[in-house]
């Protein structure tokens, strides 16, 4: 089975249909950090406080800096990070804004996807399959993560299982949909099968070093990705 295409997200400068901003927390030094805490909504703050691990606390506080960017960028006020409300499975968003966005972080990236339509953004360390695929995946998917070598499959692996985060985040129904309930694979093709949305959305993966960046969201057109400085991270801190 050929690989899903690695190609399909766009890189361009400027505010796009989607828009993805991204962040290395190597960049992240601890002035930078502590000025991100004090900026950000006191409960993100709180909630990053009680984490055991400095690095748990770093993503979270980076995470609030990317949504006050992400804010800022679309048009509304970076303040209204302190605004954010929940759906009921966690998903977040700004209440009275036409504005969809979604985070995500693992290891040393952070991402924040903004849009004007609904989406979901996954981010993940290529890791090799420790599961039996016939549990959580469709046979196309197991067909497509079982024809690569041993180190291929570990990132035809990540790919899917980003695919299929990011397609659950896009719904904003947190654990309600089992992994195995739907494939991102469908012969040579990335789309939804089965899933609990009424159409298939956008979907787009992206290798990205060690780590996979999958993204599904309503926009046809192309998306934006962007990496922001320390700097940056702190203009509208």
């Amino acid at each position: 089975m050929a690989a899903p295409a690695t190609d399909r997200v766009t890189t361009a400068i400027g505010l796009a249909n989607v828009t993805v901003i991204t962040f290395d927390l190597a960049k992240l030094t601890d002035d930078v950090e502590r000025q991100i805490a004090g900026a950000i909504a006191p409960a993100r703050r709180e909630r990053a406080a009680r984490y055991r691990f400095a690095d748990d606390r770093r993503r979270s506080h980076v995470a609030g800096a990317l949504i006050r960017r992400a804010l800022a960028r679309s048009g509304e006020d970076p303040a209204g990070e302190h605004r954010l409300s929940a759906g009921k499975h966690g998903k977040p968003f700004l209440p009275g804004a036409a504005l969809h966005f979604n985070v995500s972080h693992a290891g040393d990236r952070v991402v924040c996807a903004v849009s004007a339509q609904n989406l979901g953004v996954d981010v993940e360390a290529v890791m090799c399959p420790g599961l039996d695929l016939r549990k959580i995946f469709s046979p196309d998917e197991r067909d497509y993560v079982e024809g690569g070598d041993i180190v291929e499959r570990a990132r035809r692996f990540t790919r899917v299982w980003t695919l299929k985060e990011s397609y659950i985040k896009y719904l904003g129904v947190g654990l309600g949909l089992p992994l195995r309930d739907f494939s991102v694979v469908h012969g040579e093709q990335l789309a939804v099968i089965d899933g609990a949305g009424d159409s298939s959305p956008s979907m787009h993966v992206r290798d990205w070093g060690q780590y996979v960046l999958a993204l599904c969201h309503d926009q046809r057109d192309a998306v934006c990705i962007e990496s922001a400085t320390a700097a940056e991270l702190l203009e509208f801190c």
